[in-house]
């Protein structure tokens, strides 16, 4: 499918929008990376900020107008009521500027790096996609175990390395992503508010961009940087992230037009659903069991044996009819 891609030039204007509930640290040090961009290669475009607040918290509006006096640049505020991701993310579109050419997605707990825009705007240009994608990198802070740094656990996409610049790619994520408006304008692509809750709503709204025929590239220079509180650099965090990838899976599979109507259709996509959810539970019990051999022992084979059965019970309730919340 074809685009109608404005050229990266000094007139072409990019909404950067931030969702963000209960982390005024996290929006105060995103917004400081945002006044931070440089422009080297490229000219500076137009940047408005929009930040949607699900929780129309007065700290929140504080610092945003403080980020608009101290920058002078652009800055909506909106407070979305309606409880969730999904709610806040369409906010984002619906309140970007009407002479926004591109909008680009971060979290409220990432920092970008300072040519992190004017990365994916290069790869736009290269690929004139109608979806840049770039990597969400981890910064921890104290002590963290080896095998959880090696992992790749806390990066999106976890097999970031493998893939090449410009590269096409079959799915995408909100962290740090870039849109072209007119794609959303002609698609009416939205985030499902039936995911608000649970999240899962952008794996679905970027496999619905893919159906529509528009394409995801890569920017691997692109990077944004996520911090991660020891709250969450822990085992027991990684086992409710798989949980909560596997129950997600057949969700957000049945919210696609594909399967509506389709009986035949659903049918084998919750055998199909069974089938991976026994695999995955039976042969990670197995690498459990086989990490504590004398000849192979392997710590991090266990925990690894372990996630993939925490995705497959995930995957086996979500066939019970249980959603895993996200978003309390």
């Amino acid at each position: 499918m074809s685009s109608e891609t404005p050229p990266t030039t000094g007139n072409v204007h990019v909404c950067i929008c931030a969702c963000t509930y209960q982390r005024p640290r996290g929006l105060k040090d995103l917004l400081d990376g945002i006044s931070a961009l440089t422009f080297e290669r490229i000219s500076t475009p137009a940047i408005t900020v929009l930040i949607a607040d699900n929780e129309a918290s007065e700290v929140n509006e504080q610092i945003c107008r403080d980020f608009h006096q101290f920058t002078s640049i652009p800055m909506i505020y909106v407070p979305v009521i309606e409880r969730g991701i999904s709610h806040a993310r369409n906010a984002c579109l619906d309140q970007a500027p009407p002479q926004t050419d591109f909008i680009a997605f971060l979290d409220d707990d990432e920092i970008p790096e300072p040519t992190w825009l004017e990365q994916l705007l290069l790869i736009q240009t290269r690929t004139q996609g109608e979806v840049i994608f770039g990597p969400v990198l981890p910064s921890f802070t104290g002590h963290v175990p080896q095998w959880m740094r090696e992992g790749g656990f806390f990066a999106t996409p976890r097999w970031h390395q493998e893939l090449d610049e410009g590269q096409e790619l079959n799915s995408a994520a909100t962290g740090n992503c870039l849109l072209l408006k007119t794609m959303l304008r002609k698609s009416g692509l939205r985030f499902d508010n039936r995911l608000a809750l649970s999240g899962g709503e952008d794996k679905l709204f970027f496999r619905q961009v893919r159906e529509q025929g528009y394409r995801i590239f890569w920017a691997p220079q692109a990077r944004a940087i996520e911090r991660v509180p020891p709250q969450r650099a822990r085992f027991t965090y990684l086992l409710q992230t798989e949980f909560r990838r596997g129950n997600l899976k057949l969700i957000t599979k049945l919210q696609l037009t594909r399967y509506a109507g389709s009986n035949w259709k659903k049918a084998k996509l919750l055998f199909k659903t069974l089938t991976r959810s026994i695999t995955n539970i039976v042969s990670g019990s197995l690498i459990m069991v086989g990490s504590f051999l004398p000849w192979n022992r392997n710590k991090g084979r266990f925990y690894s044996g372990a996630f993939r059965v925490s995705e497959g019970l995930g995957m086996f309730t979500s066939l019970l009819g249980y959603r895993y919340s996200h978003y309390h």
